[in-house]
């Protein structure tokens, strides 16, 4: 007995998680888990975003001071 043919409609879901969102969801979920005494003007969250973006964007302390805003330079991560 043969089988019946399929219908060739796929229903696909697009859930793709861009870069900038995946980690706006990690530096949240630092936020709310980890608590840092910070003294200065920056936050733990700026602190969080630095370090974040470092890591999802292959970079070093050096080059993400040319990318975002607030980051903290070299020396301030040493001293937090």
């Amino acid at each position: 007995m043969p089988l019946p043919k399929r219908k060739t409609t796929t229903c696909r879901k697009n859930s793709d998680l861009k870069p900038k969102d995946s980690c706006v969801r990690v530096v949240a979920a630092l936020d709310q888990h980890l608590s840092i005494p910070i003294q200065g003007q920056l936050t733990q969250t700026d602190l969080f975003q630095a370090l974040v973006g470092m890591a999802a964007m292959h970079q070093s302390i050096h080059s993400m001071t040319r990318i975002l805003d607030r980051m903290p330079c070299e020396t301030s991560f040493v001293t937090i």
